[in-house]
């Protein structure tokens, strides 16, 4: 039950509600850094499936930017004129969530395609793409939670707010692991031209 009579309730509710998300997907998250796949699709053709699959991961990382915009963190917590959402802060923060495991389940959907010998080294380096971004999901929520304790901390003891609290997420690529796919796809790139000339 939230105490809507703490002034800092709803930077703590937020940040409890993404806690309890990433602890939801905790073994799923440790499944992935084991390299345990999930599913047994078969791929034929990996140079065609492959930037498929790198899509589908872009369409997810881009959903953030709808998540954390002002029309939605304002009517959440609220301001001077009007009080913070529960139900809205638990929308965001299960937003923000469902787009890490996504990505969680896309990797894991990544190693466990059945592929030609040679494409393993490919859809390893698909899976280990969206390593960076699940860190700095974990990373954003790891920050504001500490800086909601600290601010609910200050408050409870009459003392003004230390930490700013940022409500930005931006997911970054990893150059080492792009470089990884765009080198695993070079080495397959001769094998297709050479089944086109036959």
């Amino acid at each position: 039950m939230t105490d809507h009579s703490n002034p800092a309730w709803q930077f703590v509710t937020f940040a409890q509600r993404l806690r309890e998300g990433l602890d939801r997907w905790r073994d799923e998250a440790q499944a992935l850094a084991r390299g345990q796949g999930v599913g047994a699709t078969a791929v034929r053709e990996p140079l065609s499936d492959a930037p498929q699959r790198l899509r589908v991961s872009g369409d997810i990382v881009q959903r953030l930017d709808t998540i954390l915009t002002p029309s939605r963190v304002g009517p959440a917590f609220g301001d001077g004129t009007h009080p913070g959402d529960e139900a809205a802060l638990f929308s965001l923060a299960d937003d923000v969530i469902a787009v890490y495991a996504d990505l969680i389940h896309w990797a894991r959907q990544c190693l466990g395609c059945q592929v030609p010998e040679n494409a393993t080294l490919l859809y390893q380096a698909l899976a280990a793409f969206v390593r960076q971004p699940l860190i700095e999901i974990e990373t954003f929520v790891d920050n504001f939670s500490t800086a909601a304790a600290t601010i609910d901390d200050d408050l409870a003891h009459g003392r003004p707010p230390s930490p700013t609290l940022r409500l930005t997420l931006k997911v970054t690529v990893d150059p080492v692991a792009q470089a990884a796919i765009d080198e695993a796809l070079r080495r397959l790139a001769p094998r297709r031209r050479w089944f086109q000339r036959r």
